[in-house]
């Protein structure tokens, strides 16, 4: 009966070598190959119809990719300054070889006072990252469509998922499933760091006014600045470029700053989510005794301890950020430790008009007068980042995709000037 058992064991140790030893070779987008079992593959959008397959056989699999590759449809690389390139899970597998040997454990039988072992062998879609991502970029940063944020070394492999391109860690255990991107040599802060510099302040006692400028990306800032659309933030310390999250729109930024954590642990990563699933500074700043408000526009955004100051465009001009100023210097002659205050005019601007649009510009330096207001009459430390960037578009401008644009934004800590 022993012998048997062996004789299956080699059987399936075979079996699992040829299906790997028999690589598939692609003529005119369909490939041949050893199992005549059909499986589709990559970057399909609507049921596949196969008229014919006349002089083919033992048809293994058809790749089905797609014409091209973009932030809606692919994985993106991109550095802090540019969008390096974006690649489909079809491209990625019709474009590398991606047999890769993953051991899975050892089979072993005795007979006639002898052991007889054997190695299994399975082969993932797989391919080491450094076959696409070049070594010399040592650190990236690693993004999911679901939120995840991951700071990792130039290691691991990427996996073709089910029409989706994961990222495996080098111990082949863990991953994150459906990327919407990398980043290579990612700058080291990042949007999050709102919450743990304003904590940290509030410990020492210091108070803090918090300036969100929605939809300015690190980029329009540059441009700004030596445009001399911001001749105010021009006169701060240069801001140091910090990452926002994936998705890059307001409540997944808002959400990310407020608490700390990324998407995936917050809870909050799109449009759609409003309440969070940790604590946030707010919280904190309560277990302090600090007193606290959120100076907003005219819809509450997401589900905090601490209700927001809505303002509406009572004066009819088309913006809101005049009330939010009004309003914000009230809190500022106040007695409070923590003031966060959110500025919209520029995000609408570059979604009616453009990213660096003249117009866009006008809101910018608009927006940097009001800064200059509140941190004139502030008495403590100021952060001033954003949300998310923005990217330009045929028609205008737009967020929301894994891009260098929509994903670098300024961060800038500076100092109250305590005037009333």
């Amino acid at each position: 009966m022993k012998w048997k058992v062996f004789v299956l064991c080699i059987i399936l140790v075979l079996a699992v070598f040829a299906a790997g030893k028999f690589s598939t070779t692609t003529i005119g987008g369909v490939a041949t190959g050893y199992v005549p079992v059909f499986t589709v593959v990559g970057d399909v959008e609507k049921p596949l119809k196969v008229d014919t397959l006349e002089g083919f056989e033992r048809i293994k699999e058809i790749v089905v990719v797609s014409g091209a590759a973009s932030p809606d449809n692919g994985m993106g690389i991109i550095s802090p300054t540019e969008n390096i390139g974006y690649m489909t899970a079809g491209r990625l597998y019709a474009g590398i070889r991606l047999n890769f040997p993953v051991f899975e454990g050892k089979s072993s039988v005795e007979n006639d006072g002898k052991t007889y072992g054997v190695s299994i062998y399975t082969q993932r879609r797989m391919v080491d990252l450094k076959t696409v991502i070049e070594e010399k970029h040592g650190n990236l940063l690693i993004m999911g469509r679901n939120g995840e944020y991951r700071r990792v070394k130039n290691d691991g492999y990427l996996e073709i998922g089910d029409n989706t391109i994961d990222y495996v860690c080098p111990d082949l255990k863990n991953r994150v499933a459906d990327l919407a991107g990398i980043m290579v040599d990612p700058p080291v802060g990042s949007i999050m760091d709102a919450y743990y510099d304003t904590l940290h302040f509030l410990e020492n006692d210091k108070n803090v006014m918090l300036i969100i400028l929605d939809g300015f990306g690190y980029h329009q800032y540059l441009y700004a600045v030596e445009a001399g659309h911001a001749n105010f933030l021009a006169s701060l310390p240069p801001a140091n470029m910090a990452t926002s999250v994936y998705r890059p729109v307001t409540n997944a930024g808002l959400a990310a700053m407020y608490t700390g954590k990324p998407p995936e642990e917050n809870g909050v990563n799109s449009r759609k989510q409003k309440d969070i699933k940790t604590p946030t500074v707010f919280n904190d700043a309560l277990v302090m005794n600090k007193k606290c408000a959120m100076v907003e526009g005219d819809i509450k955004i997401l589900n905090t301890s601490l209700e927001p100051r809505l303002n509406v465009d009572k004066n009819s001009n088309g913006i809101t950020d005049d009330e939010i100023l009004e309003t914000a210097l009230e809190y500022v002659n106040g007695d409070y430790n923590l003031l966060v205050v959110h500025f919209h005019g520029i995000d609408d601007s570059g979604h009616s008009y453009g990213d660096i649009h003249p117009s866009t510009m006008e809101a910018v330096s608009r927006t940097d007068g009001y800064v200059k207001e509140l941190v004139s009459r502030w008495k403590g430390k100021v952060v001033i980042t954003a949300d998310h960037g923005m990217h330009s578009t045929p028609e205008a401008g737009d967020h929301g995709s894994f891009c260098f644009e929509d994903l670098i934004v300024p961060y800038i800590i500076t100092d109250g000037e305590g005037r009333k």
